[in-house]
């Protein structure tokens, strides 16, 4: 979202990110996200962290071209796709005998804020951009990359430890 904000040029879009930013920071998410992994016996590991680098450091590497519809539109899909993951993710939890809730239970309402919001953002950015839009596929690239991520890591959780190197 850092990267979002550093990259968007209209005032609109700076104010929403911003919000996002200070409601994450103000509301310790980080530390909800790492508090309910330890209850659910899901922090990840060494070999987890090997199995997503690569697609994780092409989101990494497509952040850092600070391209403000494109971070903004990846972001968007991102919230939008929390919001649908949540109860998978809280019924998966609870199953490894956890009854922490509260990042499930935040993040499934707020998110829904969230992606309008920055659909509202990238709107704002779509009107002030001089240049055409680019083709849907090359728009899409952060989408992909981000995607690819989440498919290596949802496999990765699915394969459980046979798949780390």
């Amino acid at each position: 979202m850092t990267a979002a904000y550093l990259s968007v040029v209209s005032q609109q879009a700076h104010s929403i990110i911003q919000e996002n930013l200070r409601e994450e920071v103000r509301d310790n998410h980080p530390g909800m996200l790492r508090k309910f992994a330890i209850a659910a016996h899901a922090v990840p590991t060494d070999s987890d962290a090997l199995a997503v680098y690569r697609n994780l450091e092409n989101v990494r590497l497509f952040v850092g071209r600070l391209s403000g519809v494109k971070i903004v539109l990846m972001m968007a899909f991102f919230e939008g796709w929390i919001t649908r993951f949540m109860p998978y993710l809280e019924g998966l939890a609870k199953r490894q005998g956890s009854a922490e809730q509260e990042y499930t239970d935040v993040h499934g309402v707020v998110d829904v804020v969230h992606t309008q919001e920055l659909f509202r953002a990238l709107e704002a950015e779509m009107r002030l951009s001089h240049d055409p839009l680019p083709p849907p596929t090359e728009l899409l690239e952060g989408v992909g990359l981000l995607r690819s991520l989440i498919q290596t890591i949802l496999h990765l959780r699915a394969a459980g430890p046979a798949l780390a190197p």
